[in-house]
């Protein structure tokens, strides 16, 4: 993400190798996930104060924060390369 620049990731896909045919022309992916540690049934605070804004607050469906109304995640990430082993795809 924007706070970490240089962090990198390798992403196993449990699919067939073909659903990634041409996926390598592209520069970046969107990455939908779960936030499998969200406190779904807590009430969850309509803005926060994230430490990267020095205690201004905002919306919290406008942060990274894992204590959301949902648990569903969405990131854009570069895509560096993608790799086929064992008919397995690796982004």
């Amino acid at each position: 993400g924007s706070l970490s620049p240089s962090s990198t990731a390798t992403l196993s896909l449990n699919l067939n190798s073909g659903s990634v045919v041409g996926l390598s022309d592209f520069t970046h992916v969107w990455i939908t996930f779960v936030f499998h540690l969200n406190t779904k049934g807590r009430r969850t605070p309509d803005k926060i104060k994230p430490p990267s804004l020095g205690g201004s607050k905002v919306g919290v469906l406008a942060t990274r924060s894992p204590h959301r109304y949902n648990n569903v995640g969405m990131t854009l990430c570069r895509l560096s390369s993608v790799t086929v082993v064992k008919n397995r795809p690796t982004l």
